[in-house]
Order: C-alpha cells, then structure tokens, then sequence
C-alpha cells in the first residue's frame, strides 16, 4: 500500500465507560447514532467495539474524508441526540483523539 493512500484522511478514537448496570440502556441509544452516522456524507468508517476486559469501556474507531465533515458530525442531529441522552449513562464525557495518519 502506498504510503499516501489514506494519508488525508482523519482518524478519530472516542472512549466512553458506561456506568456500571446502564450498558443496555446504552447499547440502544447507540443504534441511531451509528446507522446516522455511517450515512453521512463524509464518513468513511464507523465502528463502536467493546473491551474485552471490560464490557463497560467502549472505543468508537471513525474515519472521514476531511476534518470538516467529522466537525459536521459533531452537530448531526442523531449526534446531538446521542450525547444528550447518554450523558446520565457515562461514568464521564468520552474522551476524543482526532488523528492522522503518519507518511511513513
């Protein structure tokens, strides 16, 4: 694969830890925030996965073509709607990393 391939694109790592007990409570918000979000324009990937030595700490794994089309997520109506709803269900607010790939 060629170094440049992807190479513009940004990256974005989201962790979240659900209080314990509310993980199903959770687990439905989050079916219209992901079907939402992978219609998008923009968005190129978008995967919630689950630790496994912990059922409570999730990491969402997205990809976008440029940084505007992440920022435009971030005001997405089914966005907006996740983060109002799952604040109460969150030990804490995820913490985000946006990224790019390294040229190497």
């Amino acid at each position: 694969m060629s170094a440049d391939i992807g190479a513009r694109t940004v990256r974005v790592v989201a962790e979240a830890y659900i209080v314990p007990g509310r993980a199903e409570e959770l687990h439905t918000l989050l079916l219209p925030l992901v079907s939402g979000t992978r219609d998008e324009s923009g968005n190129i990937s978008y995967a919630v996965i689950q630790d496994t030595a912990n059922a409570n700490h999730l990491l969402f794994l997205e990809e976008w073509a440029t940084r505007e089309a992440f920022a435009s997520h971030l005001s997405a109506p089914h966005f907006l709607a996740y983060a109002a709803a799952s604040e109460a269900l969150l030990e804490q607010p995820a913490r985000i990393v946006v990224a790019e790939p390294l040229a190497l």
